[in-house]
């Protein structure tokens, strides 16, 4: 029997939805081959209208394109919440589990952990844990922005709901092809993004600026990365027993996340007259992938012993090596793909791969080259270097166990039914 996530249903739970997204799915499923989608949109409140808004749009086309892409076979039914407010997202996937609209909720969304009140906190975590009960694995993103001292100035924090130990956290990694599309290597998505010269290399940057989105850390250009980390909250479960630290830790698995190795999504929004093509990442591409493979995993699980798998998470530390790649810290590709010093005013030089992940910025740095097709600003970008998080063997707190390994996970999985 193909598995496809057939007889399965993913829900997927976004804030205001979009108005588009049964056309763009379809576009989306034409383009790539795909079988045509079995799609239904829910607002809840139930009879409400969503606000659409352009950033929420994005993220839903992004979140059903991409459970659809990994189990075509699946059912896919959209919650679109009134608002981003806690109420309308807790509600959501309230209304999905009593009524049992699938055994996988995808949610591509959180907060953090420093400073959220512990009613909030056990408020989701009882839901979680509810729909635990049900045999429903809840997977939610871990977050873009590493250990998040951005969001709260240089407080390590993990995000909110993904810190629950009832729920499946999901990190993310860079992944880099050969030139017949199969995967290279890959390695944790973190990103130190350096100007180094103006539109069109008209004049150099000396030295060379931080060009990151957030609050710059101290001696780091860092931009973006896998969330991850120990919860200051909840204790450690016992299927973490072997890791770490006394709390629940962060991220159990991973998929790819990394905008400069992302993935391909199709939208009309908001008119729905002309289609765009973007190329989009962070760890709320990797939580719907995921999320579609989980209902490949319970379509098997249910052929075998007539029940779903339930969460995921607990899962992910007792499978066998050849299940889940472990991502590691450093590659033999390293050295062609990633390697490369300039220092102002100077000419290009070997760098090793160990000093590539420790970039001594803003007087020199390592990286690849990137030219930016808005700005035509010059950029240098150093993979793999996620805030304070770091990839080791085994789990880590940027990628988890690793990232599935296809039928190899899917059986492992099987196995334990």
């Amino acid at each position: 029997l193909p598995i496809y996530g057939t007889g399965q249903t993913v829900v997927v739970v976004d804030a205001y939805g979009s108005p588009t997204a049964a056309q763009d799915l379809g576009k989306f499923s034409s383009v790539f081959s795909l079988a045509a989608p079995n799609f239904t949109s829910v607002n809840y409140p139930i009879g409400t209208t969503p606000a659409y808004n352009s950033g929420w749009a994005g993220e839903t086309t992004l979140d059903i394109e991409w459970v659809h892409a990994m189990a075509p076979g699946a059912k896919i039914v959209l919650m679109q919440a009134r608002s981003s407010s806690n109420t309308y997202l807790e509600g959501a996937i309230q209304y999905a589990l009593n009524n049992h609209l699938g055994n996988v909720i995808t949610n591509s969304y959180g907060s953090v952990e420093y400073g959220s009140s512990s009613s909030s906190l056990n408020t989701w975590n009882n839901l979680l844990a509810q729909a635990a009960l049900q045999g429903v694995s809840v997977n939610f993103s871990t977050g873009d922005a590493g250990d998040n001292s951005h969001a709260s100035p240089y407080v390590k924090t993990v995000s909110v709901p993904s810190d629950s130990p009832n729920a499946t956290a999901v990190g993310g990694v860079s992944v880099f092809l050969n030139s017949n599309l199969g995967i290279k290597f890959q390695a944790g998505w973190g990103t130190d993004l350096t100007r180094i010269a103006e539109p069109n290399g008209t004049a150099p940057d000396a030295p060379p600026i931080c060009a990151v989105s957030l609050l710059p850390l101290p001696n780091k250009c860092f931009d973006y990365g896998a969330g991850g980390g120990m919860s200051t909250f909840f204790a450690k479960p016992t299927w973490q027993s072997a890791l770490p630290g006394t709390g629940r830790q962060q991220p159990d698995i991973s998929l790819v996340a990394d905008p400069y190795t992302g993935v391909t999504i199709i939208s009309s929004y908001p008119a729905g007259t002309s289609y765009s093509v973007s190329v989009i990442g962070g760890t709320s591409a990797s939580c719907p992938m995921f999320s579609g493979v989980w209902a490949i995993v319970d379509q098997a699980v249910q052929a075998k012993a007539g029940k779903s798998a339930g969460l995921a998470a607990p899962l992910m530390y007792s499978l066998p090596a050849n299940a889940i790649t472990d991502v590691l810290p450093s590659s033999s590709s390293t050295t062609t793909n990633l390697a490369g010093l300039i220092v102002a005013g100077g000419v290009p030089t070997y760098e090793s791969p160990v000093a590539l992940i420790t970039p001594d910025v803003p007087t020199s740095f390592t990286s690849a080259f990137y030219n930016s097709p808005s700005s035509l600003r010059w950029f240098a970008i150093s993979f793999g270097t996620d805030s304070s998080l770091v990839v080791t063997p085994g789990w880590d707190n940027v990628t988890g166990m690793g990232t599935p390994n296809g039928l190899n996970f899917v059986n492992a999985v099987l196995s334990k039914f």
